[in-house]
């Protein structure tokens, strides 16, 4: 799996989620595609929330307000986009993961999600300042690894982690504010 960013995107989307010691949320609006058989998600918009955005915020866990999120998830469906979740965990590096924490709170995402908007795809992306993972939401909670690639870096119950490589392609899109 691939996630393409526009070069400045990505500067602004890794400056905004390691500005400070807690971890921080990112939306993003992207588009599906094949090439050869492998599956890619062009990033088409980032929706960096502000400080107020947040239920509650620390250097170990991040949750958004409703409020910030639901508007973005039906502007995404109405644009037959796909969406990614992006938070940073800003003390990982080469133990970067997803923690039982986001696989719960995944899990009640994923729910939402199947209940408002069922035919949206979704994301989920963990980010150190170094490296990402990313793995799919899925109607059932379970995406097989061949759907998305071979390289697994950690399974947790119901759901498959791959890491991504991210390519750098300019003046795709800019960064927009919720």
């Amino acid at each position: 799996m691939e996630i393409i960013f526009p070069s400045p995107l990505e500067h602004d989307l890794h400056r905004h989620l390691f500005a400070s010691d807690e971890e921080a949320c990112a939306l993003l609006s992207i588009s599906p595609a094949l090439r050869g058989g492998r599956a890619r998600h062009l990033v088409r918009t980032a929706f960096l929330p502000a400080e107020s955005d947040y239920v509650s915020r620390s250097p170990s866990h991040a949750a958004l307000q409703p409020a910030f999120y639901v508007p973005i998830v039906t502007r995404s469906a109405k644009e037959h986009a796909d969406i990614a979740f992006v938070h940073s965990q800003p003390f990982a590096d080469d133990d970067l993961a997803f923690s039982p924490v986001d696989d719960e709170g995944e899990r009640v995402l994923n729910a939402y999600l199947q209940r408002r908007v069922p035919r949206l795809g979704a994301l989920a992306i963990v980010c150190s300042a170094t490296r990402r993972v990313a793995r799919h939401l899925a109607a059932d909670g379970v995406i097989p690894s061949s759907t998305l690639g071979s390289t697994i870096e950690r399974d947790a119950p119901g759901v498959t982690t791959h890491y991504v490589r991210s390519v750098k392609l300019a003046n795709f899109t800019s960064v927009s504010s919720a």
